[in-house]
């Protein structure tokens, strides 16, 4: 049985007991960025310039430097195999950048570096090796988007897009506001109003979707979101300044490719920071803690442990997450 056929058996059963295997970084940071490769190989990313990577499924990490100041933001990362990395800095201006290695590590480049002096880098994605999409703050009263055809050497600016609301913007949390499926690609913002962008020709053209989740603060909006191939969407967030609270706003739900979105009638959930769809059951996290659902998010279970900022589910769906005080999770069964 392989390991994603026994989680979800296990996620199945009556009393799963699902936690989360501990690992810790010697190194302090908050860790936002997470690229599962398989169950030995995770790379994770960071505040205080933190990029790290283990081998041997966590026991041990290799660090890696990347920029020359201390307090560099390491907010999302790609991996394609083992070798070839690509990875972004988020923060205002130059300090928002993508590097590429292809070599494991051994070297980096900087294949792009952003030029707007209030630009501000917030995810990437990518459909295959070679094509992948950036999105960051507006720039010029709409987001800023770019893309990639040649696996990140390049990127190319989109500008026929629409305009965004005063005070909305997109949240670099997870590295996950933003995902692909088939040729769509949608991003979800937040602030003054929380919507999605979305392209179903890989960001040539672009509608934007209304959404009912919590919204209108600073601090509110969409942080994650994910839509499986059979198109049944998910989006999660909140209020970052309020971890704890479940209302009934921090969760919606799609069933139609991410055309429109509702509430679920009656479902409480607090703060949630990241979601992904592992066939048909999903798995979110926040600082709070982590849930699954077997059934496409009608009911959640609790993970037993403490809650992480970001995850990340590797093609045979080995789950790794990271978050707060340099920590990383890797999902097991108690039994």
């Amino acid at each position: 049985m392989s390991y994603f056929q026994l989680i979800l058996s296990l996620l199945l059963s009556a009393d799963p007991g699902l936690s989360w295997q501990l690992y810790k970084l010697d190194k302090e940071a908050s860790l936002r960025g997470i690229a599962a490769v398989d169950e030995n190989i995770c790379w994770v990313g960071g505040s205080n310039s933190m990029l790290a990577k283990t081998m041997d499924g966590g026991n041990t990490w290799q660090y890696y430097d990347l920029v020359d100041i201390a307090d560099g933001e390491f907010r999302d990362i790609e991996t394609f195999g083992a070798d070839t990395v690509i990875v972004m800095a988020a923060g205002e201006g130059d300090r928002s950048k993508i590097f590429k290695t292809t070599d494991g590590g051994a070297t980096w480049r900087t294949v792009l570096e952003n030029k707007f002096p209030k630009g501000f880098f917030n995810g990437i994605a990518f459909w295959n090796d070679r094509e992948g999409i950036l999105t960051g703050d507006p720039v010029d009263g709409k987001l800023f988007i770019m893309t990639t055809r040649d696996g990140g050497e390049s990127w190319q600016r989109v500008t026929d897009l629409p305009e965004v609301v005063q005070g909305e913007y997109g949240f670099a949390a997870s590295g996950s506001h933003i995902t692909v499926q088939g040729d769509h690609v949608w991003i979800g913002t937040g602030g003054s109003v929380a919507r999605i962008f979305h392209s179903a020709d890989k960001g040539i053209s672009w509608e934007v979707i209304d959404t009912p989740i919590l919204q209108g603060e600073p601090s509110q909006g969409i942080f994650s979101l994910a839509v499986s191939a059979e198109g049944a969407g998910l989006a999660v967030g909140g209020d970052y300044t309020d971890e704890t609270t479940a209302g009934n706003k921090n969760i919606i739900y799609s069933q139609d490719n991410g055309k429109t979105w509702s509430m679920y009638t009656g479902q409480q959930m607090p703060f949630r920071s990241a979601i992904r769809f592992v066939n048909d059951m999903v798995l979110i996290t926040g600082p709070s803690g982590s849930e699954y659902s077997p059934d496409k998010g009608r009911t959640w279970m609790k993970i037993n442990g403490q809650g992480f900022h970001t995850l990340d589910v590797t093609k045979n769906g080995v789950v790794w997450a990271a978050g707060s005080g340099g920590r990383i999770g890797k999902l097991i069964t108690d039994k």
